[in-house]
């Protein structure tokens, strides 16, 4: 039952890109002064947050950070092929779930992409390995502040 809830927990970057997406066509962000960097590192200390409250969750130091970033991967996996086979997004809702998927996290993707890179699906790897990075780090945030604490000790 709680992997269920951890596989769920995966899939809630689709409810907060609709969401995003909802904002963006009514103009919510611009009246608020918000920016497109603002609401992806929001979101990304959100899945930080998921991580940690996952930790304490579940027991699985493994299965964990992989079934919470299972839909990550499915998701990207149907991205590439509708970028890479398809040469096209679906037009029905399984094409708009997909970018919804990842459109709180595009931001910081495209900045971090190198420029030299100039296809879209190479933006959505970097937003994923970004997604598994800040995940882990909150799913693993005792070993780090424990290793950063013997650190600081051994001085």
């Amino acid at each position: 039952m709680k992997k269920l809830v951890v596989l769920i927990a995966g899939f809630s970057p689709l409810l907060i890109g609709y969401g995003v997406n909802l904002m963006l066509y009514n103009f919510v962000i611009a009246k608020l002064g918000m920016t497109l960097d603002f609401i992806s590192i929001i979101f990304f200390l959100y899945w930080i947050i998921l991580g940690v409250v996952l930790n304490k969750f579940t027991k699985s130091k493994i299965s964990t950070p992989f079934l919470c970033n299972l839909p990550a991967l499915i998701i990207l996996i149907l991205i590439l092929f509708q970028e890479l086979i398809n040469k096209q997004y679906w037009y029905n809702n399984w094409g708009l779930a997909t970018q919804y998927f990842y459109l709180p996290t595009l931001r910081v993707g495209f900045k971090l992409t190198p420029n030299f890179m100039h296809y879209m699906w190479q933006t959505y790897i970097v937003s994923f390995v970004l997604l598994v990075l800040s995940f882990c780090i909150g799913y693993y945030m005792k070993v780090i502040m424990k290793f950063c604490n013997n650190l600081i000790n051994v001085r």
